[in-house]
């Protein structure tokens, strides 16, 4: 049922994903910005590269490297390695997601479609699909970073602290107490 759950909601994000793609060339293509002008605007954009420009017109580099990261985040989904974690499969149902959205663009289109614009900042057009790989990554980061406490990436049991106190001492007995 984990699987199951985990299938759907990629499933379900992907196909968020696709809808606003959809729209964006149903209502943006070919016509100006739409929004607050100098700040946020809504503009069609066909995006043949990477994050940043990086690897333009390098489609099957890019369809490889995706297909990759992809096939190994859903692997570890599905391993069940992190089940009890949400934070760890939230962020790998995102970065799923993120890149079967714009994996499934390169595929049909040759280009991924971008339409979100922060001209305030002058940031790079993105999509939905790349806000999910971002803050799936991002959430994985915090994880990997502050919560995670042992190697198996799992947390402790509810009410288990081990400070460390846990070394036998001749001093005292096994239940703790002093000995003599």
């Amino acid at each position: 049922m984990f699987r199951v759950l985990l299938i759907a909601a990629i499933a379900v994000l992907v196909g968020a994903d696709q809808l606003t793609k959809y729209l964006a060339t149903s209502y943006l293509e070919h016509q100006p910005p739409v929004g607050w002008d100098g700040v946020f605007v809504l503009q069609y954009s066909r995006n043949d590269g990477a994050a940043f420009g990086l690897f333009r017109d390098q489609t099957w580099i890019l369809i490889g490297l995706t297909s990759l990261l992809v096939l190994a985040v859903l692997a570890l989904l599905l391993s069940g390695r992190y089940r009890r974690s949400f934070m760890v499969n939230l962020s790998g149902v995102l970065v799923v997601a993120g890149g079967l959205g714009n994996l499934i663009d390169r595929i049909w289109h040759g280009y991924v479609i971008d339409f979100f614009y922060f001209e305030l900042i002058n940031f790079p057009i993105f999509n939905v699909a790349d806000v999910f790989v971002v803050c799936g990554a991002v959430l994985l980061l915090i994880y990997f970073l502050f919560v995670q406490k042992d190697d198996d990436g799992l947390l402790p049991a509810a009410g288990v602290k081990d400070n460390g106190d846990n070394q036998s001492d001749p001093q005292s007995g096994a239940d703790g107490s002093e000995a003599g």
